[in-house]
């Protein structure tokens, strides 16, 4: 029986989250919308805060670079609607 051959996919970032709530509610829109996404967080276990105060962000949200565009148009729509029910 023949190996079967993993297909590798380059995934992108699209997305970089200021905290672990904000990349669970992106990625779950994305998903919504049939988007594959990846969620990269730059926490060090055991070290509290340290990645996101030496990363400036807590994570990134990265997605198959097909999947691109339409993603960051997505989120894009997404934080200016939120951005205009708080104004």
């Amino acid at each position: 029986m023949p190996k079967r051959r993993r297909k590798e996919v380059e995934l992108v970032v699209i997305y970089t989250a200021p905290s672990e709530v904000a990349a669970v509610m992106i990625r779950g829109l994305l998903e919504c919308q049939g988007i594959p996404v990846m969620v990269r967080s730059f926490q060090i276990p055991w070290y509290d805060d340290i990645g996101t105060i030496m990363a400036g962000a807590w994570g990134e949200i990265l997605v198959p670079e097909k999947y691109a565009q339409k993603g960051r148009r997505i989120i894009k729509e997404y934080l200016k609607s939120v951005q205009h029910k708080d104004d």
